[in-house]
């Protein structure tokens, strides 16, 4: 907003230099156009009074009767002369003077001496035509013109009024700086609508930032409201479920060692021992993961080294792939930056991801672990290329039971893994791969603000 303001004066007032210049140039303008006509009237005049003069002189050689002569004067004399140009109506005064005062005069009577007069001296000593502007009401320009005949030196002078050269100047300026004001409302007016379309868009913005906020905190709340319930439901199960099924597991180990079954049925009892003790094993294995999710704890932070932390996950995980016959490939050594984090709860989420990838994948395919940093923060990846995650799943995939296609257990992996990540202050986000395959990263601060351990 300053910005567009301060362009807007800036503009403005450019403007404004540019049209004063203008209204400058137009009044020197008029002012020359004036000087060139007196001048020409000057030297028209005075090329008449001379003409005269020789004429006069020519007579008097001739020897021509004085009285004829002054008659021919009296019509062509330089009195004369200055009434004929005076009729023009084209001047204010027109005057013919010398050292002694005025000789012949049209429109004046009187006027300031050439000795009282330094501008009047100064052109008459010079010899050259020379102009002047006289200030006093109305506005005139005087020009004034020395010339010689047989009598001696004399100076011409001609007024020419500037009233109407003011007027049309005034009204030069008045339609100029119409045009200024114009020119700078409508500049003003392009300010405020790209203003208002800036604000507007700002506005847009911060409304859908809000929104999306909203939505956010909607989200967590009602994810919070899950939790809360299955942590409630995970005490109940791990108190009331894991006793009487202890007892039940140590009942079948006891019926394995101790009961002989009767003959021909030994591989039907075999078989059933064995079934009850898949079944408690997978019993257990619930139990376990509702624990697990139930006593996630706030994060430890402290300074970790990623690569270590990160070596550590593969070396853990290298062996159940191998069984597998998948291929664990590496791709975190330019991550060299620590970042504040629980080293527990990011292997724990890491393990969470790959044990999904590797379900997913068959034998003679590849899960990819990854790292990249920032200046400010690090993404941690998950890749491969097993037969994908549908995409209309990809939003709810970590919420509880969002994973509820699984062979084995309940699903609480991913919603472990973004509660980890949640309280690391991070996001995390499942797509597509490419070709084939789902790739899962999530992308953590590398410095919290508060930590309960910094090494």
């Amino acid at each position: 907003m300053g910005f567009m303001m301060a362009v807007a004066v800036i503009i403005g007032s450019a403007l404004f230099v540019m049209l004063g210049l203008e209204h400058r140039r137009t009044r020197q303008d008029f002012i020359d156009l004036a000087t060139l006509e007196a001048r020409v009237v000057l030297r028209t005049v005075v090329v008449a009074i001379q003409t005269a003069s020789r004429i006069r002189v020519h007579l008097q050689q001739a020897q021509v009767d004085t009285n004829i002569v002054q008659e021919v004067m009296s019509h062509h004399g330089t009195g004369r002369i200055l009434q004929h140009f005076g009729t023009f109506g084209m001047f204010d005064y027109l005057v013919c003077q010398d050292e002694r005062g005025i000789v012949a005069a049209h429109g004046v009577t009187e006027l300031s001496s050439i000795a009282a007069d330094p501008f009047l001296r100064a052109a008459l000593s010079n010899g050259m035509f020379n102009t002047r502007l006289l200030t006093d009401s109305p506005l005139r320009l005087e020009a004034v013109q020395p010339f010689a005949t047989d009598r001696g030196q004399y100076l011409l002078r001609v007024a020419i009024s500037l009233a109407s050269v003011h007027e049309l100047e005034q009204r030069k300026l008045r339609r100029t700086l119409l045009m200024g004001g114009i020119s700078l409302l409508c500049i003003l007016l392009l300010v405020v609508f790209v203003v208002n379309i800036h604000t507007a868009r700002v506005l847009a913005r911060e409304r859908d930032a809000i929104t999306r906020d909203v939505e956010q905190m909607q989200q967590r709340l009602h994810q919070q409201e899950r939790v809360a319930a299955i942590e409630r439901l995970a005490s109940g199960v791990a108190h009331e479920i894991r006793n009487p099924l202890n007892a039940v597991q140590i009942l079948a180990q006891r019926m394995e060692r101790e009961v002989t079954p009767e003959a021909g049925s030994a591989a039907k009892y075999a078989e059933f021992i064995r079934v009850i003790k898949d079944e408690l094993r997978r019993l257990n294995q619930i139990i376990e993961e509702f624990v697990r999710f139930a006593r996630t704890k706030p994060p430890a932070f402290e300074r970790v080294i990623l690569a270590d932390l990160l070596r550590d996950v593969c070396c853990l995980q290298h062996g159940v792939f191998q069984k597998k016959g998948v291929v664990l490939a590496e791709e975190f050594a330019a991550a060299h930056q620590p970042i504040d984090a629980d080293p527990q709860q990011i292997k724990q989420a890491l393990t969470n991801l790959l044990t999904n990838a590797l379900e997913a994948t068959p034998a003679g395919g590849t899960v990819t672990l990854s790292a990249t940093q920032t200046r400010t923060h690090t993404t941690f990846r998950v890749s491969d290329t097993g037969c994908g995650v549908p995409a209309d799943m990809h939003e709810h995939i970590f919420d509880l039971y969002g994973a509820s296609g699984k062979e084995h257990g309940l699903g609480l992996g991913l919603a472990i893994t973004r509660r980890i990540v949640q309280d690391h202050h991070g996001t995390i986000a499942m797509r597509a791969n490419t070709p084939r395959g789902t790739i899962v990263e999530f992308t953590l601060p590398n410095h919290q603000h508060a930590h309960t351990d910094h090494r």
